[in-house]
């Protein structure tokens, strides 16, 4: 299980420039992390070994708390469904060209959204899903486009709403 979980956090993590890296240039603990990948090794290309190189490294110093949550989210992870993978994949994709900023005001929400009742959560995601997609990006556009004090404003609006 640990070598799968490895293997799907590998090919989702930037690499460096990667130069050659040969199985035997691994330490002995690398060697043991990645060896499900050792016959075929010499056919990734050198980012990949490199990845999983520095993967293999975080993996072994993580805790066994965070080993048990790595596990938790990849069992959570090989249960989705391709269509489903595929559309997280592209938020993460999203993600990842928001500015620091940008980044910064998701993880706050997200950890806003997490504390609401449950309840609430899920009347927001049955709302949210209720939508088209033409619908549901053309809500995107309009909150990205408005400056704090409108997206503010607009809140409150929903808030009202909903009570």
């Amino acid at each position: 299980m640990k070598k799968l979980i490895l293997l799907l956090v590998l090919f989702w993590m930037p690499t460096a420039n990667a130069e050659e890296l040969k199985w035997e240039q691994l330490t002995p603990a690398q060697q043991q992390w990645l060896s499900q990948m050792k016959n075929n090794w010499e056919n990734l290309p050198p980012e990949s070994r490199k990845r999983m190189q520095q993967q293999a490294d975080r993996f072994a110093a993580m805790s066994p708390e965070e080993r048990a949550s790595l596990k938790q989210r990849f069992s959570r992870w090989q249960s989705l469904t391709p269509e489903r993978k595929a559309e997280l994949r592209e938020i993460y994709k999203r993600y990842q060209q928001l500015s620091p900023e940008e980044k910064d005001l998701a993880r706050e929400r997200i950890e806003k959204f997490k504390k609401l009742p449950h309840e609430e959560r899920e009347a927001l995601r049955e709302k949210w899903q209720s939508l088209t997609p033409d619908e549901r990006k053309k809500m995107r556009e309009k909150f990205r486009s408005m400056n704090p004090e409108q997206r503010k404003k607009m809140r409150e609006r929903m808030r009202k709403r909903r009570h």
